[in-house]
């Protein structure tokens, strides 16, 4: 069952639904969502969980700790927070960052290196700021986010979750 973990800098709330609901629009297919409000260094964050199943129903209520995908909106975080200590081995973490590859992972705190080559995390950065001002949706990053995220998590296929964006 992939669990797909967010961090981000305002509640996704519409992003986490549309998410939810194109990942249930495979049959047979299952979703549960959690929002979790995080506070630290006077900075507002959200984390967002959604376990996400094609073969059977989700039953558990616990909060999953060790997710298969990771996505952070504001490589800031990755200073302030512990995003990635929980992702799987062989797990995928998706950086949005304003710099190019060479500079992000020169800016990476060693924690995070670290954890990326312990776990031999399949790790992905995109410029989403970037891209969503070039295709004229000013700031609103959540939307490339979520497109790298179908096409990275591979829950459904790609062409299905491009469908009634």
């Amino acid at each position: 069952m992939p669990i797909f973990t967010a961090l981000a800098r305002t509640v996704p709330l519409g992003a986490n639904k549309k998410t939810q609901s194109k990942s249930s629009a495979i049959k047979p297919s299952f979703t549960r969502r959690r929002i979790l409000p995080t506070i630290a260094k006077n900075q507002a964050a959200t984390r967002a969980r959604i376990c996400v199943s094609v073969k059977t129903p989700i039953r558990s209520t616990y909060l999953v700790s060790n997710p298969h995908f990771v996505a952070c909106s504001v490589a800031a975080y990755l200073e302030i927070y512990d995003v990635i200590d929980g992702i799987r081995d062989g797990g995928t973490f998706l950086l949005n960052s304003i710099w190019d590859a060479e500079q992000t992972v020169a800016k990476l705190p060693n924690k995070v290196k670290k954890i990326l080559a312990e776990k031999r995390v399949n790790f992905h950065i995109i410029n989403a700021t970037k891209l969503a001002r070039e295709i004229g949706l000013k700031n609103r990053t959540n939307t490339i986010m979520q497109s790298a995220f179908f096409k990275l998590a591979d829950i459904i296929p790609f062409a299905d979750a491009q469908k009634n964006t």
